[in-house]
């Protein structure tokens, strides 16, 4: 069995399992790259060493869940998995060297400790905006959340109960899309 079929078979197993709740899944993988994003912001501003490790771990994560998310669109055509596939692992891959010489310019002291994160979180952004670009369109909203958290960051000392009313308000906005589209076919029929 090619690795392809391999990788098509555990995706579509985690996949069956998953779609109970078809929108719940993708509000809740939307909020979950959200708030792991800032747990690593948070843990490179504490400990740049614990957030370039959480970096590089979490990094493969989220091109496996951005995987996983666009796994149901193109499961019925091997065509379009191995391109998926590539896809995402350039994508990630690039992030991941990306975030890599972000801390060898840290390590070479043309970067500090606190600009480190805000640059990370540029990059992680940015790679999520162009997730959005190519693969679908609701990372769009993950990469333009944490951009405009990051401008927010920028100019407010006290940002994070900022960026957390942002977040709440992130939730209750895609909660209430998602119900106003349960309800849609409903009141067409």
């Amino acid at each position: 069995m090619a690795l392809n079929e391999r990788i098509s078979a555990k995706l579509t197993a985690i996949k069956d399992k998953l779609d109970i709740f078809p929108f719940a899944n993708d509000a809740v993988v939307l909020g979950a790259l959200i708030g792991l994003s800032y747990i690593g912001i948070a843990l490179t501003r504490v400990s740049p060493q614990t957030g370039h490790l959480y970096w590089m771990i979490m990094i493969p994560v989220f091109g496996a869940i951005s995987l996983l998310a666009q796994w149901q669109l193109v499961r019925a055509d091997p065509g379009k998995w191995s391109l998926l596939l590539r896809r995402q692992l350039f994508h990630w891959i690039g992030l991941w060297v990306a975030v890599q010489l972000t801390y060898r310019l840290l390590g070479v002291g043309l970067l500090t400790y606190e600009s480190v994160g805000f640059v990370v979180f540029l990059l992680l952004a940015f790679a999520f905006f162009l997730q959005g670009v190519y693969v679908d369109w609701r990372f769009y909203i993950v990469g333009g959340f944490l951009g405009v958290s990051l401008l927010v960051a920028m100019y407010l000392n006290a940002y994070l109960w900022i960026i957390l009313l942002l977040a709440i308000a992130s939730v209750a906005g895609g909660v209430w899309y998602i119900r106003t589209q349960r309800r849609a076919p409903e009141a067409s029929t």
